[in-house]
């Protein structure tokens, strides 16, 4: 993508009909596309079996009843050692992993350290995960949404320039939230006030702005199918469901590559005011994407949907046990401590245990937490577990072979630079945003 091309071009759009699957527990949308096999791997240390299915010419909607079947396997006693499966049936290969965690003694070097300044353009005040991104030469975007600005470091961290400024006018900002870079160094920014895409080409320029209806799941990025993201409508009443569709969003076309119907939203009258939410634990879309690649998860179970272009063409499990759904651990997902609210000058704060107890849950923990793809195809799976806020990070090879599990305590990627380094937002001891790139020693 040069410097002045838009960032809205997208590939062709698909001539498909999107059919129900209800292989995801409730009722989801995949989009049925053409598909190709993708050349099976292995992986050191583990069982490797591959055979041909002999439902190869059946209809999709079959191939994809593999789910319902490992996943009744899992209720059994787990094999005695780790293995994987692989079945290529109807141009889709079928990964399924099977076996315990395999710990991963992985060391993380820091290399780099941002926002350490008082002042400056590394002086950061609101700076999020969905705010960093990385191009192909390894330098380093940052938005920070308290300056209204995204400074680009290069791979010593000097800075390179600064694009967008508080306003309203081509270029500037309101209410910044969300970055996403090509690889080329183009940049898109989601601002919530104005409701569409501040774009940047790859010398700084400004390029058109693009108004987008819905309410986008903190997350872009910037692939060759356009600007992909998950946008949101909520319920309005009792018989009509909320949405989120993970879409690529172009000039003139819109590629949907997953869809999740939500159950309405709900009054919750707290102490000092009465909010609207959606019962906690619902399984959300948990997508990443990179180039061509579009990773997607949107069950309870850990089940990736791998779209290569705009072809579904894999799916990968690893069986998991599921995890019953408790107040403490839909607390977690509102915080450590209190829940904080506030309109005006009217704010009040409720301990997360009251808070998920007054909101709801769902019956069953979803899995996947976060998902990201890596520059050189692995796939970095954060999960839940039975203990509230422990996050382990399973780590997939670029052919769906489970490899091993992070801790908890391992740094879970906001952007990779080159193959070996991955970033992250830290927040110090005052609670200020850095930006910290490590050296994966693995």
């Amino acid at each position: 993508m040069g410097s002045g091309e838009t960032w809205f071009k997208c590939c062709r759009p698909l001539n498909h009909v999107d059919e129900e699957r209800r292989v995801f527990g409730r009722a989801v949308s995949f989009s049925r596309v053409a598909t190709r096999r993708s050349r099976a791997g292995s992986n050191e240390g583990m069982h490797t079996k591959r055979r041909r299915s002999p439902l190869r010419h059946t209809a999709l909607p079959q191939v994809l009843a593999f789910g319902a079947v490992v996943l009744a396997a899992c209720d059994g006693a787990a094999p005695p050692q780790s293995s994987v499966e692989r079945i290529d049936s109807a141009g889709i290969t079928l990964v399924h992993n099977v076996g315990p965690d395999r710990p991963l003694a992985w060391r993380f070097e820091k290399v780099l350290d941002l926002g350490t300044k008082d002042d400056g353009p590394e002086a950061f005040h609101r700076v999020f995960g969905s705010g960093v991104g990385t191009d192909a030469a390894g330098r380093l975007y940052v938005l920070d949404a308290g300056n209204h600005t995204v400074t680009v470091f290069d791979g010593a961290g000097e800075v390179v320039r600064r694009m967008g400024r508080q306003g309203g006018g081509p270029g500037e900002f309101r209410f910044p939230t969300d970055l996403a870079v090509s690889d080329d160094g183009a940049v898109a920014v989601w601002d919530f006030d104005k409701g569409g895409l501040v774009g940047f080409a790859s010398d700084g320029s400004v390029l058109p702005e693009r108004r987008i209806h819905g309410a986008l799941q903190r997350q872009l990025a910037l692939t060759a199918h356009g600007v992909i993201g998950a946008l949101r409508t909520f319920a309005s009443g009792d018989d009509e469901a909320g949405r989120t569709r993970l879409l690529a969003i172009a000039a003139e076309d819109t590629i949907e590559f997953a869809a999740r119907a939500h159950g309405p939203v709900a009054p919750v009258q707290f102490a000092c005011m009465t909010v609207a939410l959606p019962r906690l634990l619902e399984p959300e879309i948990v997508w990443s994407a990179r180039r061509d690649r579009v990773v997607v998860s949107h069950g309870v179970d850990l089940d990736l949907a791998i779209f290569a272009g705009q072809r579904l063409a894999a799916r990968w499990r690893r069986a998991l046990p599921r995890i019953a759904a408790t107040v403490e651990l839909a607390g977690r997902e509102l915080g450590e401590d209190s829940m904080r609210m506030r309109a005006g000058t009217v704010q009040c704060a409720v301990h997360v245990s009251e808070a998920a107890a007054m909101i709801g849950h769902a019956e069953t923990v979803p899995l996947v937490k976060r998902v990201a793809v890596a520059r050189d195809g692995h796939i970095w799976v954060q999960r839940r577990t039975e203990l509230p806020g422990h996050l382990v990070t399973d780590i997939f090879a670029a052919d769906g072979a489970y490899v091993g599990t992070l801790p908890a305590d391992a740094p879970f990627p906001a952007a990779f630079r080159g193959t070996d380094e991955i970033v992250v937002v830290e927040r110090d001891a005052l609670d200020l945003p850095h930006v910290v790139v490590y050296r994966v020693m693995s």
